[in-house]
């Protein structure tokens, strides 16, 4: 059966532009075999959300000036035999289209990449070698940083003492900590309870540390937290704080009666919005309290 799929690798149709081959798919694939890799593939489904990073790091190292889109081929994978979409049905190939889609692989195919570190190696060759001839050493470096990503997180998920990331590139490290915090609030603001997800993939939210990396270097999602930009910054600045009571807190610092502190203040005695199976540390919401700015 492996060399069935190695065969499939080397032969689905692409789109050509100008006579060039698109490598939307291939770049595709490599993420499937990344998730497979890191054990994301539990239940054969293959969700849009979790192929987006993947999909990203190896169209932006291969192709950087073409704009890859993921929605493409999640969709048009649908003409090979061992990709079905789920449900299946016709929707428009479009990002937000295809968001909270997954699509199922052949049992086979799904049990080669969790399971057989040969086969998954031997796949990723046939996908390398047909469609990426001439950048080798590119797409193993890319995949050589996200095995190292994907074992961080691993480890991560299990700790309940912060890592060590010594051997890990702080690339990879920030974007295991911004994986792992936004699907844990489920990209969604804690403190406004805005979601909005945009190809690339691109989220409104951004991931906080609680207590500070330079301080703790402690990438758990317990000691992250979801927001905005501008509630980003307010949290690194020390005006506002989730506290241990899992509401927010104020600085005095901000005066009422400057107009554009209102959005801040109006935070108050709000609840933290957080996902249904994750808390933040309370140690690290009690340091964020503690270190609240005193207007004074």
């Amino acid at each position: 059966m492996l060399a069935d799929y190695v065969e499939q690798f080397k032969r689905f149709r692409v789109f050509k532009a100008r006579g060039v081959e698109k490598v939307h798919k291939p770049c595709m694939l490599l993420a499937v075999i990344d998730l497979g890799e890191r054990g994301a593939l539990t239940d054969n489904r293959v969700r849009y959300e979790e192929t987006l990073d993947g999909f990203r790091e190896y169209a932006e190292a291969l192709r950087p000036d073409e704009g890859l889109e993921p929605h493409f081929p999640f969709y048009h994978l649908r003409t090979s035999a061992f990709w079905s979409p789920d449900p299946d049905d016709t929707v428009v190939p479009r990002h937000s289209a295809m968001m909270g889609r997954s699509a199922v692989l052949d049992a086979e195919l799904r049990r080669l990449i969790c399971k057989d570190a040969d086969a998954r190696f031997e796949l990723r060759q046939a996908l390398i070698e047909r469609w990426f001839p001439n950048e080798h050493a590119v797409v193993h470096e890319v995949i050589e940083r996200r095995r190292l990503a994907n074992q961080y997180e691993s480890g991560l998920r299990a700790a309940d003492e912060p890592l060590s990331a010594e051997d890990v590139p702080d690339s990879a490290r920030s974007r295991t900590f911004r994986r792992l915090v936004l699907e844990a609030y489920d990209y969604r603001c804690a403190a406004t309870g805005w979601r909005i997800l945009l190809p690339g993939p691109r989220a409104i939210v951004e991931a906080a540390h609680l207590v500070p990396w330079a301080d703790s270097h402690d990438d758990r999602p317990s000691n992250g937290i979801a927001l905005t930009p501008t509630y980003h910054r307010a949290l690194d600045w020390h005006l506002i704080a989730p506290g241990p009571d899992l509401r927010w807190h104020v600085s005095d610092a901000l005066d009422e009666r400057i107009p554009d502190n209102q959005a801040l203040l109006a935070l108050a005695g709000k609840s933290v919005i957080h996902g249904e199976r994750h808390r933040p540390a309370r140690e690290a919401l009690e340091w964020r309290y503690a270190h609240l700015l005193n207007g004074g």
